[in-house]
């Protein structure tokens, strides 16, 4: 019920990366985003294919791909492997936007 209500569970003696702490300063990386980064993280977030993102934001889509690209970086997902960078991303981004202004 807890987590359903938005509650973090750290287990003792799991990897750090699931602690509260890690996940904070890891969703914290969106501040640093570039406000088109943000609106492409955004439109990512609400489900958009690249086309689709290009298309409301008046962009090509290479350049989407290069926004998308660009945001894996600054959020330390461009190696991620064990993960969906895209599901990650826009989780991160929720968690910030959750969060609200800082």
């Amino acid at each position: 019920m807890a987590v359903a209500a938005g509650a973090r569970i750290w287990i003792p003696g799991s990897s750090s990366r699931s602690s509260p702490l890690a996940s904070q300063s890891r969703s914290s990386l969106v501040a640093e985003l570039t406000r088109r980064e943000r609106e492409v993280l955004s439109a990512i977030a609400q489900g958009k294919s690249n086309a689709a993102i290009a298309e409301s934001l008046v962009l090509t889509k290479r350049a989407v791909e290069k926004h998308i690209n660009s945001i894996f970086l600054k959020l330390n997902l461009a190696d991620a492997q064990d993960v969906s960078k895209r599901v990650k991303s826009a989780l991160m981004f929720l968690a910030e936007t959750a969060r609200g202004p800082r």
